[in-house]
């Protein structure tokens, strides 16, 4: 996603979302013997069933979005979620993040958002944070080096 100007000409990238992603071995590219080759392996996570959720920032508050709207009932939901004072502190980390030039793609569940398994609370959890400014993504050991600074993240 870019913000344009009033031309509708691009200034920046505003939201840059994974890219396309694979199950392990759901086709020949993912068919790989991760069992016998660990190095390969950097973090491995449960993979939620939700929406994908991903940030921007507009007059320095952090927005959310789906893969196809600015304002859809899940991104509302999710950011709902963490304007509660309990996730404030996620809130602001998430809103660092994104100044900082990173975009941070989350899975959003819900009661309200049942896709195949139900959740019984609304949860953002985050998985995979990327650089809007050359496309990479900061790993586990990124973040964990970064702990001091973005606790409620990891």
């Amino acid at each position: 996603m870019f913000r344009i100007d009033n031309q509708n000409t691009p200034i920046n990238l505003a939201c840059l979302p994974p890219e396309k992603f694979f199950n392990w071995y759901e086709n020949q590219m993912t068919s790989i013997d991760l069992e016998n080759k660990p190095e390969l392996i950097d973090q491995i996570t449960v993979k939620e069933d939700g929406s994908l959720i991903s940030t921007y920032v507009e007059n320095d508050s952090l927005k959310l979005k789906t893969k196809a709207s600015l304002d859809a009932v899940q991104a509302q939901g999710a950011l709902k979620y963490l304007e509660q004072d309990k996730n404030k502190k996620f809130y602001k980390e998430l809103l660092q993040l994104t100044i900082d030039g990173y975009t941070i793609n989350m899975e959003y569940t819900s009661p309200r958002n049942q896709i195949v398994l139900e959740y019984l609370e609304d949860k953002l959890t985050v998985f995979s944070i990327r650089s809007r400014i050359d496309g990479t993504y900061l790993t586990y050991q990124n973040l964990v080096n970064k702990k001091q600074n973005f606790p409620e993240i990891i």
